[in-house]
Formats: C-alpha cells, structure tokens, sequence
C-alpha cells in the first residue's frame, strides 16, 4: 500500500514539474529589422562575434 502512495506522489510531482516548467519558456523577442550596435552604434556591424 505506502509502495503505491510514494509511486503515485512521484508521478504527481512530475506532472505538475514539467506542467509548470511549459509555463514558463516564453519565445524570445526577434530583433528588430534594423539593429543598431549598442557598442559602436552601427547598423551592420561585428562586435556580437568578437571575443
């Protein structure tokens, strides 16, 4: 009997887990059509890729 009680709590508790971990991804915002550097404030630039 207290087998089936911790099976039955452990299942509980990854529904609601992962329930709750859906919830909070939210998609990323997209970049706007023209990026300014916020370093060198041009619009076509490398500084994301240097180290």
């Amino acid at each position: 009997m207290l087998e089936i009680v911790v099976i039955g709590l452990i299942v509980l508790g990854a529904i609601i887990f992962l329930r709750r971990r859906a919830k909070g991804k939210k998609p990323a915002p997209e970049k706007p059509a023209v990026y300014v550097c916020d370093r060198c404030g041009e619009a076509d630039c490398h500084c994301e890729r240097r180290p």
